[in-house]
C-alpha cells in the first residue's frame, strides 16, 4: 500500500492532513497550523519525523497518540508515495525543510552549540595552519555563505580544482587584467609599489600593485596587483628595472603610462634605492625625472621594530620570540 492510499484509510492522517495547493511534493499539517490561520506546510518524506516531533505530539490525547504512533511506523517503513517515485533526489528546499524539521525535534541548544563549536575549531584549524590572517575570517564566512546558496551540495562535493587548474586559470584572466589596467594607467595619474617575495616552492617573483584615482568624480584610490614578474638568477637594480620596464612601458601606450607615474614605493633594499643609483627606483628617477620614490612605511616600521629589538634585555628577548 502506498503512503498516499494509507493516508486515505488512516482515520487519523485522513483528519489532520490536507494536500498542499502551492506544492504536490507537500502536504499541510493542520493540527500545527498557528491560531492566526498561517499554514504549517512539510514534505512527504518529512513527515514520519514532523509526527514525531514535541511540536505535533504534545496536544495529542492518548487515542490520538496510538493511531499516531500506528501511521508513523507505516511512514519508517513505507514507500514513497506514488507521485513522489519519479524524483531521483530531493530538491534543496525539501533537504532544508527536512534539516530543520530534525533539528526542531531534538534538543535544538544542544545540537546548535555541537556545530558550531566543531566548525570554529575546523576553521581555526585551517586558518593556523594555512599561514592566513584572522581577519580573513569575515570573507571567508560570506564566500562560504554564498557557494551554498548558489550551488547544490552535490555539485560542491562533485567540484574538483587543482593547482593546474588554477594556474591556467590565472594565466588566462591574468593577460586580460593586465590589459584592462595598463589602459586605466594612461590616462591617469597612478603610483608603483615593488616588492620580491619566495614562495614555499622557494621560487622568487617580484610583485607589481598599482594605486590609482578611480575617476575624476570620485575621489577614491583604488590599488590594484598588476602582476607578478618570476625573477631569474640576478635580482640586482638593472635586471629588476629591465623586467618593469618590460612589464609596463612596451607596446602601445607606453609614452602615456611613463608620463602618469607619479612615484614608486619600495622596502628600501639595495637593488632598490641604491646609494650609487643603480637601485630599480634610481633608474626610473633618471629617466622620469617628476616621479619620487619612497621607502614603503611598513618596512620602515618593521626595521624600527628590529632595531628596537635589540635594546631588550635578553630574557625580554626569549619571551617575545616565543
Amino acid at each position: 500500500m502506498s503512503v498516499l492510499h494509507f493516508w486515505e484509510e488512516s482515520p487519523y492522517l485522513k483528519k489532520i492532513l490536507t494536500k498542499d495547493p502551492k506544492n504536490k511534493q507537500k502536504v499541510i499539517c493542520k493540527s500545527c497550523c498557528d491560531q492566526k490561520g498561517g499554514k504549517f506546510s512539510i514534505f512527504w518524506s518529512s513527515l514520519a519525523v514532523h509526527l514525531s516531533s514535541n511540536k505535533h505530539t504534545k496536544s495529542l490525547e492518548k487515542e490520538e497518540l496510538d493511531l499516531l504512533n500506528q501511521s508513523i511506523n507505516f511512514l519508517k517503513g513505507g514507500k514513497k508515495h506514488e507521485e513522489n517515485e519519479d524524483q531521483e533526489e530531493k530538491t534543496e528546499e525539501e533537504k532544508k525543510e527536512q534539516l530543520d524539521t530534525n533539528i526542531n525535534s531534538q534538543s535544538n541548544s544542544e545540537i546548535s552549540f555541537s556545530l558550531q563549536e566543531s566548525f570554529r575549531f575546523d576553521l581555526m584549524t585551517f586558518i593556523v595552519q594555512e599561514n592566513l590572517p584572522f581577519e580573513f575570517v569575515d570573507t571567508f564566512m560570506t564566500f562560504m555563505k554564498g557557494l551554498l546558496n548558489s550551488y547544490k551540495t552535490k555539485s560542491l562535493l562533485s567540484f574538483i580544482m587543482n593547482r593546474k587548474i588554477l594556474t591556467s586559470i590565472t594565466n588566462s584572466t591574468g593577460k586580460i587584467y593586465k590589459e584592462k589596467y595598463l589602459k586605466i594607467l594612461e590616462s591617469t595619474p597612478y603610483s608603483l609599489a615593488v616588492d620580491e617575495g619566495t614562495t614555499k616552492m622557494n621560487e622568487t617573483y617580484l610583485g607589481i600593485n598599482a594605486k590609482f584615482m578611480v575617476s575624476d568624480a570620485i575621489l577614491e584610490a583604488k590599488t590594484k596587483l598588476l602582476g607578478l614578474i618570476k625573477l631569474g638568477k640576478s635580482s640586482a637594480g638593472e635586471s629588476l628595472y629591465n623586467l618593469v620596464k618590460d612589464f609596463l612601458f612596451s607596446g602601445e601606450g607606453k609614452e602615456k603610462r611613463l608620463g602618469n607615474l607619479m612615484g614608486i614605493v619600495s622596502d628600501g633594499a639595495t637593488n632598490m634605492r641604491s646609494l650609487q643609483g643603480a637601485g630599480l627606483t634610481n633608474r626610473f628617477k633618471s629617466e622620469v625625472k617628476h616621479i619620487v620614490t619612497m621607502h614603503d612605511f611598513c618596512h620602515v616600521k618593521n626595521l624600527v621594530i628590529r632595531d628596537a629589538f635589540l635594546s631588550y634585555p635578553s630574557e625580554i628577548k626569549v619571551l617575545l620570540s616565543k
